[in-house]
């Protein structure tokens, strides 16, 4: 488990927003009791799902 965990550090220093990576932490996190630490990853995770959702929904600018 230590080991996944630092693959998924590593995963999110060349990727911040990558967002099976921070769900994954979060989840490891929690294994961990850390629940401080979950609670924020679970919050970058829900900030980068939003963004892709909202750059989902929003009209192209070269659409005609």
């Amino acid at each position: 488990m230590d080991a996944a965990g630092d693959y998924w550090r590593r995963c999110v220093y060349l990727k911040p927003d990558h967002y099976e990576a921070l769900c994954h932490l979060a989840l490891l996190a929690e294994q961990n009791g850390d629940r401080p630490q979950a609670a924020a990853f679970k919050q970058r995770a829900a900030r980068v799902y939003q963004r892709g959702r909202d750059s989902a929904a929003a009209p192209r600018k070269d659409a005609r």
